[in-house]
């Protein structure tokens, strides 16, 4: 075996090694699926139904009950603004009103078929773990959050907290409440693609 061979096999041994130490801390990690003391009642009726929220086939498009409605690419203007009370700090971010690939990848974002906060509905935010909703690993329920829009400040109460699969269809209800929900991967600390994804529902106070 020449020297460059032997460099060679030292690099490989090397790489699966460092595979093996990376799986072994992920099972490490715990994953607890939180579950709210006082769950939000069932709403009536579906209707929205998002298979893994962005059809496959066609780039920019979300499929809501069999009808696809367009994403526009990444906005230049905010659609609103948040800020998370937590215990050791406050935090406040920009929030943009699409959910298209180059928002989420720093912002976060308004799913445009959802509804406006503060009203009667669901308004849903997304965004990824590692940006600007990394904050929710500070959030529990009870936590208030203030959205900002149009001038107007609403209050909301974080009420249910719980974890689904990735590959779970993300299915958002009509409501009588107007509700705030909160969508991105998890676990937080998890390195590499996660497994699994957070939803927190808030109730407008």
């Amino acid at each position: 075996m020449t020297r460059k061979q032997t460099i060679l096999l030292i690099l490989a041994m090397l790489i699966v090694v460092i595979i093996l130490v990376i799986t072994y801390i992920n099972l490490l990690i715990p994953k607890p699926v939180y579950r709210s003391a006082q769950p939000i009642e069932p709403p009536k009726r579906l209707v929205q139904d998002f298979q893994n929220s962005f059809d496959k086939t066609e780039p920019n498009t979300l499929s809501v009950s069999e009808k696809v409605i367009s994403i526009p690419e990444e906005s230049p203007l905010w659609f609103a603004s948040i800020t998370f009370q937590l215990a050791s700090k406050t935090k406040s971010y920009e929030v943009k009103p699409d959910v298209s690939e180059n928002t989420l990848k720093k912002h976060i974002g308004h799913l445009p078929a959802s509804g406006l906060p503060g009203e009667l509905g669901t308004c849903v935010l997304m965004g990824h773990r590692d940006t600007a909703l990394k904050v929710l690993k500070g959030v529990h329920i009870g936590s208030e959050i203030i959205m900002e829009h149009e001038g107007k400040e609403y209050a909301y109460e974080v009420a249910d907290i719980y974890v689904i699969d990735k590959d779970a269809p993300l299915t958002f209800t009509s409501s009588d409440e107007a509700l705030l929900v909160l969508v991105t991967c998890y676990p937080f600390d998890y390195l590499g693609p996660a497994p699994e994804q957070l939803i927190i529902t808030c109730k407008l106070k």
